[in-house]
């Protein structure tokens, strides 16, 4: 999966031990019934709404990489921003058609993104269609190609495209966690398995706190720091 999403993305695994060579067999729900079945009559909904699915891409960022990214920075939401527009970039390059519209949830409180597009994507003319606190809009064109990208809020209720990112961006961290939880659980006996949220987070730090520091383990490979 990862292979497919995020290309690459397992090099940067080799320096956690509860990720690195954790592979885990898909689907990991059994209780999902037939998937054949349900994928199908997804497909033919699509294909009904003249819609078609070129690609998923995802960036998942391990906590070392975020810690990194966040001391470069000094700002968390410039971090989740530069991701959001590794992305875009990247699909500015693969798709084929010369009008294409990108959609991304509004990243935090920010309605100004005009700055941070024209650094990322320097070779392209920058037009400002909207910047309003629902939706902030914009037409990026390259020759005879048109792009335009709009962050909007509440994208996940509002945007296909927002929703089904999601989606996949939910289930692959549902999956790290599944390893993490895994290799603990090899490795001490009677630990819980923690959902990695902040409350529970700090339970399983605060109980693991002894083990840890036994193996002396890099917290700065284990917890954000923001």
């Amino acid at each position: 999966l990862l292979d497919i999403v995020s290309p690459g993305a397992k090099d940067q695994l080799q320096e956690y031990i509860w990720y690195s060579g954790r592979d885990i067999d898909l689907p990991q729900d059994r209780s999902i019934g037939d998937i054949p079945t349900q994928a199908n009559a997804i497909r033919h909904d699509l294909a009904n709404h003249g819609v078609d699915i070129h690609g998923v891409h995802c960036v998942p960022l391990v906590e070392g990489e975020f810690n990194r990214l966040v001391d470069s920075t000094n700002n968390k939401s410039v971090v989740s921003l530069g991701l959001a527009l590794r992305i875009v970039d990247r699909l500015f390059r693969s798709a084929p058609d010369e009008h294409i519209r990108i959609a991304i949830d509004r990243q935090g409180g920010r309605i100004h993104y005009r700055e941070a597009l024209m650094t990322a994507l320097p070779d392209y003319e920058l037009t400002i269609l909207e910047e309003s606190a629902e939706r902030s809009a914009y037409r990026i064109v390259d020759g005879a190609r048109i792009r335009e990208i709009e962050f909007v809020t509440r994208g996940e209720q509002s945007r296909f495209a927002v929703a089904l990112a999601s989606v996949f961006s939910k289930y692959i961290r549902e999956l790290y966690m599944h390893a993490f939880n895994t290799y603990w659980a090899r490795q001490v006996e009677g630990v819980r398995a923690t959902a990695g949220y902040y409350t529970d987070a700090r339970r399983w730090l605060r109980e693991m706190a002894p083990e840890l520091d036994r193996r002396l383990v890099d917290r700065r490979l284990l917890v954000r720091s923001r």
